[in-house]
């Protein structure tokens, strides 16, 4: 099912499957990818209870072991209808049967967004519903932006400009896990160009909290989109391998498997613990110009 939130800036619809944005729409323009299923079927997935790939689809958990595929099953879920306003709605996930069979914890999965000006409000709760068990999870965002917004455009006029800083440390990628290797990025007067040569080896994938906020933007027009994350210790930045048509902006509380992990849910890096009964509050922002 669809719902639509609007105020005199925007106009976004959210999906109860996965409860994912999929549409936004600011200055008469849509900034969301269109999921086009040859390219890139999604949206902006919500990553949950794992954040990228696991090392064999797999992981251990008290001497028992469960397949996971990448960022988990809550983008593939159906959400239950919390509440509803013109400018804000909340969607909530729990444990099923089916999905106790792959992930053996209990669990209540809020997503809320609430439109204020030009910006959403994108807002994770996650409940640690048992009694007796600590819950192990990792969560992410994934919003997939569609460059360039207008056809006058091309790709390669578009640049990141994330805050802060001109050298990033980059992990590099082998088969969707992450490994040692780190090398350099360095920004020219804190911007990055575009290209799709950019996203050769996967995605940029920054740790130990470097990224805080980041803006995509038209060095043409101006238009574009500032996601700020603040405290997320993870980020990560991709497009498909060769596409010239959207970026993923990701903040992430996670982050994939490293190559040489012993797949125990508990040592995984990145993970969070929380007790029995615990709760978990994390946001970040999507603002339009």
């Amino acid at each position: 099912m669809e719902f639509q939130l609007f105020n005199d800036k925007l106009k976004v619809t959210v999906n109860s499957k996965g409860a994912e944005l999929t549409k936004i729409i600011y200055d008469q323009k849509q900034y969301l990818w269109e999921a086009d299923p040859s390219v890139w079927p999604r949206h902006a997935p919500v990553l949950f209870p794992v954040v990228g790939k696991l090392k064999n689809d797999s992981y251990t958990n008290q001497g028992n072991s469960y397949e996971l595929t990448q960022h988990g099953f809550a983008r593939d879920m159906e959400f239950s209808f919390g509440f509803k306003t013109n400018t804000e709605i909340q969607l909530t996930l729990t444990q099923t049967e089916e999905s106790l069979k792959k992930y053996p914890f209990e669990f209540k999965l809020d997503i809320g967004y609430k439109l204020v000006d030009d910006t959403i409000v994108c807002s994770y709760r996650v409940d640690n519903t048992s009694l007796n068990d600590p819950l192990y999870f990792s969560i992410g965002a994934h919003p997939g932006f569609k460059i360039p917004l207008d056809p006058s455009e091309a790709f390669e006029e578009y640049e990141l400009l994330p805050e802060g800083r001109n050298n990033y440390r980059v992990t590099s990628l082998n088969n969707g896990l992450i490994t040692d290797l780190t090398k350099e990025l360095q920004l020219s007067s804190g911007k990055l160009k575009l290209s799709k040569e950019l996203f050769d080896t996967d995605a940029l994938v920054f740790e130990n909290g470097q990224v805080n906020s980041v803006e995509l933007r038209s060095n043409v027009t101006g238009h574009g989109v500032r996601l700020e994350s603040d405290l997320w210790p993870y980020f990560g930045i991709w497009s498909k391998k060769g596409c010239d048509r959207f970026v993923c902006l990701e903040p992430w509380f996670g982050i994939a498997d490293h190559e040489n992990s012993t797949q125990n849910l508990t040592q995984k890096k990145g993970i969070i613990k929380l007790e029995p009964k615990g709760i978990f509050n994390a946001k970040y922002t999507i603002q339009l110009f």
